[in-house]
Protein backbone atom coordinates (compact mmCIF):
# COMPACT_ATOMS: atom_id res chain seq x y z
CA UNK A 1 0.00 0.00 0.00
CA UNK A 2 1.02 3.48 -0.57
CA UNK A 3 1.69 5.97 1.97
CA UNK A 4 -1.79 8.27 0.88
CA UNK A 5 -3.46 4.91 0.41
CA UNK A 6 -2.42 3.61 4.16
CA UNK A 7 -3.90 7.41 5.54
CA UNK A 8 -7.17 7.03 3.96
CA UNK A 9 -7.50 3.64 5.43
CA UNK A 10 -6.35 4.38 8.71
CA UNK A 11 -8.74 7.59 9.11
CA UNK A 12 -11.72 5.82 7.58
CA UNK A 13 -10.76 3.17 10.56
CA UNK A 14 -10.23 6.02 12.93
CA UNK A 15 -13.04 8.29 11.85
CA UNK A 16 -13.81 9.33 15.68
CA UNK A 17 -10.36 10.16 16.41
CA UNK A 18 -10.22 12.19 13.27
CA UNK A 19 -13.01 14.26 13.44
CA UNK A 20 -12.15 15.33 17.25
CA UNK A 21 -9.04 16.21 15.94
CA UNK A 22 -10.64 18.32 12.96
CA UNK A 23 -12.97 20.08 15.79
CA UNK A 24 -10.26 20.95 17.76
CA UNK A 25 -7.99 22.44 15.40
CA UNK A 26 -10.93 24.19 13.62
CA UNK A 27 -12.21 25.78 17.43
CA UNK A 28 -8.85 27.21 18.08
CA UNK A 29 -8.56 28.32 14.84
CA UNK A 30 -11.43 30.14 14.34
CA UNK A 31 -11.53 31.22 18.07
CA UNK A 32 -7.86 33.38 16.97
CA UNK A 33 -9.90 34.24 13.78
CA UNK A 34 -12.75 35.92 15.87
CA UNK A 35 -10.38 37.86 18.71
CA UNK A 36 -8.34 38.60 15.88
CA UNK A 37 -11.62 40.45 13.93
CA UNK A 38 -12.90 41.58 16.64
CA UNK A 39 -9.92 43.64 17.72
CA UNK A 40 -9.64 45.26 14.17
CA UNK A 41 -12.90 46.07 14.45
CA UNK A 42 -12.46 47.69 17.82
CA UNK A 43 -9.80 49.42 15.98
CA UNK A 44 -11.24 50.85 13.42
CA UNK A 45 -14.47 51.67 15.52
CA UNK A 46 -12.13 53.70 17.77
CA UNK A 47 -10.91 55.66 14.61
CA UNK A 48 -13.85 56.51 13.70
CA UNK A 49 -15.27 57.59 17.13
CA UNK A 50 -12.12 59.75 17.47
CA UNK A 51 -12.53 61.29 13.75
CA UNK A 52 -16.49 62.11 14.61
CA UNK A 53 -15.24 64.07 17.94
CA UNK A 54 -13.90 66.99 15.44
CA UNK A 55 -10.83 67.98 13.62
CA UNK A 56 -7.65 68.61 15.50
CA UNK A 57 -5.01 70.71 12.91
CA UNK A 58 -5.93 74.08 11.93
CA UNK A 59 -3.94 75.99 9.22
CA UNK A 60 -4.46 79.67 9.21
CA UNK A 61 -3.15 82.55 7.36
CA UNK A 62 -0.08 83.88 9.16
CA UNK A 63 -1.06 86.96 9.96
CA UNK A 64 -4.10 85.92 11.91
CA UNK A 65 -4.27 87.23 15.33
CA UNK A 66 -5.44 84.87 17.32
CA UNK A 67 -7.43 86.46 20.35
CA UNK A 68 -9.66 87.47 17.26
CA UNK A 69 -10.28 84.22 16.44
CA UNK A 70 -10.94 82.56 19.07
CA UNK A 71 -13.84 85.40 19.79
CA UNK A 72 -14.74 85.82 16.63
CA UNK A 73 -14.42 82.13 15.26
CA UNK A 74 -12.33 82.88 11.94
CA UNK A 75 -9.74 84.83 10.32
CA UNK A 76 -9.57 88.52 8.66
CA UNK A 77 -7.39 87.55 6.09
CA UNK A 78 -7.44 84.75 3.44
CA UNK A 79 -5.37 82.30 1.90
CA UNK A 80 -5.09 80.78 -2.16
CA UNK A 81 -8.50 77.88 -2.18
CA UNK A 82 -5.75 75.58 -4.25
CA UNK A 83 -3.58 75.66 -1.09
CA UNK A 84 -5.23 72.32 -0.01
CA UNK A 85 -4.13 70.31 -2.82
CA UNK A 86 -0.40 71.14 -2.00
CA UNK A 87 -1.06 68.53 0.90
CA UNK A 88 -2.31 65.48 -0.96
CA UNK A 89 1.46 64.18 -0.57
CA UNK A 90 2.61 64.56 3.24
CA UNK A 91 2.33 61.92 5.81
CA UNK A 92 0.85 63.92 8.38
CA UNK A 93 -2.93 64.77 7.85
CA UNK A 94 -5.58 63.89 6.55
CA UNK A 95 -9.34 64.61 5.72
CA UNK A 96 -8.00 67.91 4.83
CA UNK A 97 -11.77 70.83 4.40
CA UNK A 98 -10.94 73.98 2.71
CA UNK A 99 -13.31 76.33 4.25
CA UNK A 100 -14.13 80.18 4.30
CA UNK A 101 -15.78 81.46 7.52
CA UNK A 102 -17.40 85.08 8.35
CA UNK A 103 -19.66 86.18 10.89
CA UNK A 104 -22.75 87.89 9.17
CA UNK A 105 -26.50 88.49 8.91
CA UNK A 106 -29.27 86.45 7.89
CA UNK A 107 -32.98 86.66 7.80
CA UNK A 108 -35.88 83.73 7.68
CA UNK A 109 -37.92 85.16 4.65
CA UNK A 110 -40.95 86.88 5.52
CA UNK A 111 -39.46 87.97 8.96
CA UNK A 112 -38.31 91.33 9.85
CA UNK A 113 -35.46 91.35 12.48
CA UNK A 114 -31.68 88.65 11.43
CA UNK A 115 -29.47 86.99 13.41
CA UNK A 116 -25.72 87.19 13.23
CA UNK A 117 -24.15 83.75 12.42
CA UNK A 118 -21.22 82.21 11.62
CA UNK A 119 -21.61 81.76 7.81
CA UNK A 120 -19.17 78.51 6.65
CA UNK A 121 -18.42 77.70 3.29
CA UNK A 122 -17.11 74.08 3.19
CA UNK A 123 -14.90 73.42 -0.02
CA UNK A 124 -14.82 68.89 -1.22
CA UNK A 125 -12.98 67.36 1.19
CA UNK A 126 -9.23 66.29 0.44
CA UNK A 127 -7.83 62.59 1.54
CA UNK A 128 -3.66 62.34 1.26
CA UNK A 129 -2.83 60.06 -1.25
CA UNK A 130 -5.60 60.07 -3.20
CA UNK A 131 -7.52 58.11 -1.06
CA UNK A 132 -11.75 58.03 -0.93
CA UNK A 133 -13.29 58.03 2.15
CA UNK A 134 -16.60 59.25 3.77
CA UNK A 135 -16.59 62.87 4.44
CA UNK A 136 -16.03 64.10 7.80
CA UNK A 137 -19.02 66.23 7.84
CA UNK A 138 -21.40 64.24 6.26
CA UNK A 139 -22.87 66.87 3.68
CA UNK A 140 -22.43 67.41 0.42
CA UNK A 141 -24.28 71.01 -0.18
CA UNK A 142 -24.69 71.92 -3.47
CA UNK A 143 -24.89 75.26 -5.05
CA UNK A 144 -27.91 77.48 -3.15
CA UNK A 145 -27.99 74.98 0.07
CA UNK A 146 -27.69 75.19 3.29
CA UNK A 147 -27.16 73.73 6.38
CA UNK A 148 -28.57 75.78 9.85
CA UNK A 149 -27.22 75.53 13.73
CA UNK A 150 -29.58 73.95 16.01
CA UNK A 151 -29.98 77.48 17.16
CA UNK A 152 -30.45 79.33 14.36
CA UNK A 153 -33.25 76.84 13.33
CA UNK A 154 -35.19 76.98 17.05
CA UNK A 155 -34.56 81.22 16.81
CA UNK A 156 -35.93 81.46 13.43
CA UNK A 157 -38.37 79.03 12.99
CA UNK A 158 -36.62 77.58 10.42
CA UNK A 159 -37.12 73.29 9.23
CA UNK A 160 -36.13 71.68 5.56
CA UNK A 161 -37.26 73.46 2.82
CA UNK A 162 -37.69 77.19 3.77
CA UNK A 163 -35.44 79.84 2.76
CA UNK A 164 -33.03 81.99 4.04
CA UNK A 165 -31.75 85.43 3.22
CA UNK A 166 -27.87 85.92 3.61
CA UNK A 167 -26.59 89.01 1.95
CA UNK A 168 -29.16 90.04 -0.04
CA UNK A 169 -29.66 86.44 -1.11
CA UNK A 170 -31.82 83.72 -1.30
CA UNK A 171 -30.87 80.31 -0.11
CA UNK A 172 -32.75 76.81 0.69
CA UNK A 173 -32.40 74.90 3.71
CA UNK A 174 -31.82 71.50 3.15
CA UNK A 175 -31.23 70.28 7.14
CA UNK A 176 -31.79 72.16 10.25
CA UNK A 177 -29.44 70.26 12.85
CA UNK A 178 -30.61 69.55 16.01
CA UNK A 179 -28.76 71.79 19.25
CA UNK A 180 -25.38 70.51 19.87
CA UNK A 181 -24.13 72.94 22.77
CA UNK A 182 -21.27 74.25 20.68
CA UNK A 183 -20.55 76.75 18.21
CA UNK A 184 -21.98 74.62 15.58
CA UNK A 185 -25.70 76.21 16.88
CA UNK A 186 -24.90 79.61 16.00
CA UNK A 187 -23.72 77.94 12.18
CA UNK A 188 -24.95 78.19 8.47
CA UNK A 189 -23.36 76.32 6.61
CA UNK A 190 -22.83 76.49 2.88
CA UNK A 191 -21.11 75.08 -0.62
CA UNK A 192 -17.69 76.43 -0.49
CA UNK A 193 -18.37 78.44 -3.90
CA UNK A 194 -21.88 79.58 -2.82
CA UNK A 195 -20.06 81.60 0.32
CA UNK A 196 -16.85 82.60 -1.73
CA UNK A 197 -19.70 84.77 -4.00
CA UNK A 198 -21.79 86.27 -1.63
CA UNK A 199 -18.39 87.50 0.23
CA UNK A 200 -17.01 88.11 -3.30
CA UNK A 201 -13.92 85.80 -2.19
CA UNK A 202 -14.27 84.06 -5.03
CA UNK A 203 -11.03 81.39 -4.86
CA UNK A 204 -9.91 82.18 -1.65
CA UNK A 205 -10.45 80.49 2.08
CA UNK A 206 -9.44 81.57 5.06
CA UNK A 207 -9.20 78.04 6.85
CA UNK A 208 -8.06 74.56 6.68
CA UNK A 209 -9.00 71.97 9.30
CA UNK A 210 -8.00 68.38 9.06
CA UNK A 211 -7.18 65.07 11.05
CA UNK A 212 -3.44 64.79 12.57
CA UNK A 213 -3.22 60.93 11.29
CA UNK A 214 0.31 60.22 12.79
CA UNK A 215 0.14 58.45 15.81
CA UNK A 216 3.70 57.27 16.84
CA UNK A 217 4.27 56.97 20.06
CA UNK A 218 7.99 57.77 19.44
CA UNK A 219 6.88 61.35 17.92
CA UNK A 220 7.49 63.80 21.13
CA UNK A 221 6.29 66.79 19.95
CA UNK A 222 3.25 66.33 17.38
CA UNK A 223 2.75 70.14 16.43
CA UNK A 224 6.68 70.57 15.78
CA UNK A 225 6.16 67.45 13.11
CA UNK A 226 3.21 68.82 11.75
CA UNK A 227 4.21 72.80 11.19
CA UNK A 228 7.51 70.89 9.42
CA UNK A 229 5.83 69.57 7.36
CA UNK A 230 2.99 71.78 6.49
CA UNK A 231 4.27 74.96 6.65
CA UNK A 232 7.12 74.23 4.13
CA UNK A 233 4.29 73.03 1.70
CA UNK A 234 2.28 76.46 2.70
CA UNK A 235 3.67 79.43 2.88
CA UNK A 236 2.26 82.30 4.52
CA UNK A 237 0.61 79.83 7.24
CA UNK A 238 0.48 78.83 10.74
CA UNK A 239 -0.72 75.28 12.23
CA UNK A 240 -2.63 75.14 15.05
CA UNK A 241 -3.44 71.33 16.92
CA UNK A 242 -6.02 71.68 19.07
CA UNK A 243 -3.99 69.44 21.77
CA UNK A 244 -6.80 68.02 24.06
CA UNK A 245 -8.80 66.73 20.34
CA UNK A 246 -5.67 65.21 19.22
CA UNK A 247 -3.76 63.60 22.45
CA UNK A 248 -7.51 61.90 23.05
CA UNK A 249 -7.49 60.50 19.73
CA UNK A 250 -3.98 59.79 19.50
CA UNK A 251 -4.01 57.49 23.26
CA UNK A 252 -6.67 55.82 22.19
CA UNK A 253 -5.71 54.68 19.15
CA UNK A 254 -2.19 54.24 20.30
CA UNK A 255 -4.29 51.85 22.90
CA UNK A 256 -6.41 49.95 20.49
CA UNK A 257 -3.41 49.13 18.29
CA UNK A 258 -0.91 48.27 21.24
CA UNK A 259 -3.85 45.63 22.69
CA UNK A 260 -4.14 44.55 19.27
CA UNK A 261 -0.41 44.31 18.73
CA UNK A 262 0.17 42.43 22.19
CA UNK A 263 -3.03 39.91 22.50
CA UNK A 264 -2.55 38.32 18.96
CA UNK A 265 0.17 36.99 19.67
CA UNK A 266 -1.13 35.08 23.16
CA UNK A 267 -4.15 34.17 21.41
CA UNK A 268 -1.65 32.62 18.72
CA UNK A 269 0.10 30.62 20.94
CA UNK A 270 -2.73 29.50 22.79
CA UNK A 271 -4.33 27.63 19.39
CA UNK A 272 -1.16 27.29 18.80
CA UNK A 273 -0.23 25.09 22.08
CA UNK A 274 -4.11 23.72 21.62
CA UNK A 275 -3.16 21.94 18.41
CA UNK A 276 0.61 20.88 19.50
CA UNK A 277 -1.39 19.11 22.45
CA UNK A 278 -3.86 17.28 20.52
CA UNK A 279 -0.93 15.97 18.24
CA UNK A 280 1.20 14.84 21.08
CA UNK A 281 -1.63 12.94 22.59
CA UNK A 282 -2.34 11.15 19.14
CA UNK A 283 1.00 10.64 19.01
CA UNK A 284 1.68 9.22 21.94
CA UNK A 285 -1.51 6.70 21.74
CA UNK A 286 0.24 5.06 19.10
CA UNK A 287 3.70 3.87 20.80
CA UNK A 288 2.52 0.91 21.04
CA UNK A 289 1.68 0.83 17.44
CA UNK A 290 4.84 2.12 16.14
CA UNK A 291 6.92 -0.46 18.64
CA UNK A 292 4.67 -3.11 16.73
CA UNK A 293 5.34 -1.95 13.49
CA UNK A 294 9.08 -1.26 14.37
CA UNK A 295 9.50 -5.08 15.09
CA UNK A 296 7.67 -6.28 11.97
CA UNK A 297 10.56 -4.25 10.39
CA UNK A 298 8.84 -0.59 9.27
CA UNK A 299 11.24 1.95 8.57
CA UNK A 300 11.94 4.68 10.86
CA UNK A 301 11.03 7.13 8.21
CA UNK A 302 7.97 5.42 7.00
CA UNK A 303 5.97 5.48 10.15
CA UNK A 304 7.38 9.03 11.00
CA UNK A 305 5.95 10.41 8.03
CA UNK A 306 2.65 8.36 8.31
CA UNK A 307 1.79 10.37 11.66
CA UNK A 308 3.24 13.41 10.51
CA UNK A 309 1.39 13.07 7.56
CA UNK A 310 -2.26 12.11 9.17
CA UNK A 311 -1.84 15.21 11.73
CA UNK A 312 -1.09 17.42 8.71
CA UNK A 313 -3.84 16.42 6.85
CA UNK A 314 -6.32 16.50 9.99
CA UNK A 315 -4.53 20.18 10.67
CA UNK A 316 -5.30 21.54 7.51
CA UNK A 317 -8.75 20.58 7.15
CA UNK A 318 -9.18 21.90 10.35
CA UNK A 319 -7.93 24.94 9.69
CA UNK A 320 -10.30 25.38 6.64
CA UNK A 321 -13.31 24.71 8.54
CA UNK A 322 -12.49 26.86 11.43
CA UNK A 323 -11.45 29.73 9.62
CA UNK A 324 -14.75 29.85 7.41
CA UNK A 325 -16.84 29.63 10.54
CA UNK A 326 -14.37 32.11 12.53
CA UNK A 327 -14.75 35.08 9.78
CA UNK A 328 -18.89 34.30 9.21
CA UNK A 329 -19.37 34.12 13.03
CA UNK A 330 -17.10 37.58 12.93
CA UNK A 331 -18.84 39.20 10.48
CA UNK A 332 -22.03 38.34 12.07
CA UNK A 333 -20.84 39.99 15.70
CA UNK A 334 -19.48 42.96 14.30
CA UNK A 335 -22.53 43.98 12.72
CA UNK A 336 -24.22 43.44 15.89
CA UNK A 337 -21.26 45.48 18.05
CA UNK A 338 -20.01 47.91 16.07
CA UNK A 339 -20.67 50.64 13.40
CA UNK A 340 -18.00 49.58 11.28
CA UNK A 341 -18.45 47.32 8.06
CA UNK A 342 -17.07 43.38 7.91
CA UNK A 343 -13.50 42.42 7.98
CA UNK A 344 -12.05 43.40 4.55
CA UNK A 345 -10.52 41.10 1.95
CA UNK A 346 -6.87 41.78 3.17
CA UNK A 347 -7.75 40.40 6.52
CA UNK A 348 -9.50 37.53 6.08
CA UNK A 349 -7.18 36.53 3.35
CA UNK A 350 -4.22 37.24 5.73
CA UNK A 351 -6.51 34.50 8.05
CA UNK A 352 -6.76 31.99 5.65
CA UNK A 353 -2.85 32.01 4.42
CA UNK A 354 -2.21 32.14 8.34
CA UNK A 355 -4.42 29.57 9.53
CA UNK A 356 -3.73 26.74 6.24
CA UNK A 357 -0.30 27.18 6.83
CA UNK A 358 0.26 27.35 10.28
CA UNK A 359 -2.40 25.25 11.88
CA UNK A 360 -0.97 21.94 9.99
CA UNK A 361 2.86 22.74 10.10
CA UNK A 362 1.92 23.42 14.24
CA UNK A 363 0.43 19.96 14.96
CA UNK A 364 2.93 18.19 12.56
CA UNK A 365 6.06 19.48 14.26
CA UNK A 366 4.43 18.82 17.64
CA UNK A 367 3.91 15.51 16.27
CA UNK A 368 7.24 14.83 15.53
CA UNK A 369 8.72 14.83 19.22
CA UNK A 370 6.14 12.25 20.38
CA UNK A 371 6.99 10.51 17.06
CA UNK A 372 10.45 10.50 17.96
CA UNK A 373 10.37 9.83 21.23
CA UNK A 374 8.65 6.20 20.72
CA UNK A 375 10.80 5.46 17.65
CA UNK A 376 13.87 5.25 20.16
CA UNK A 377 12.20 3.31 22.35
CA UNK A 378 13.08 -0.30 23.06
CA UNK A 379 9.93 -2.46 20.94
CA UNK A 380 10.25 -5.00 23.69
CA UNK A 381 9.59 -2.14 26.56
CA UNK A 382 7.01 -0.71 24.49
CA UNK A 383 5.13 -3.66 23.64
CA UNK A 384 5.67 -4.97 27.84
CA UNK A 385 7.50 -7.74 26.69
CA UNK A 386 10.41 -9.97 29.07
Amino acid sequence: MTLVSTLLAELRHRWMSALLTIASVGLAVAAVDVFVLLGRAAEMQTRIVQRDIGLNVLVLPVETDLSNYYARGHSEYTLPAEYVERLEDQEVANRLVPMLRRRVAVQATGQASGLEVLLTGIGEEVFKGGQNKKAVFGMRLEEGEVVVGGEVAALMGLERGDSLRILGEDLRVKRALTRAGSEEDVTVYGNLMTVQRLLGLEGRINEIQALECHCDATVSDPLALLRAQLEGLLPGTRVLRRAALADARRVQRLAAEQLLSAATPVALLLAGLLVALLAWLNARERRAELGLLRTLGSSAVGMALFVVGRTAILGLIGAALGTWVGVAASAQLIARIYSVGAATTGDTAILWSLGLLLAPLCASLAALVPVAWALRADPAEVLSID
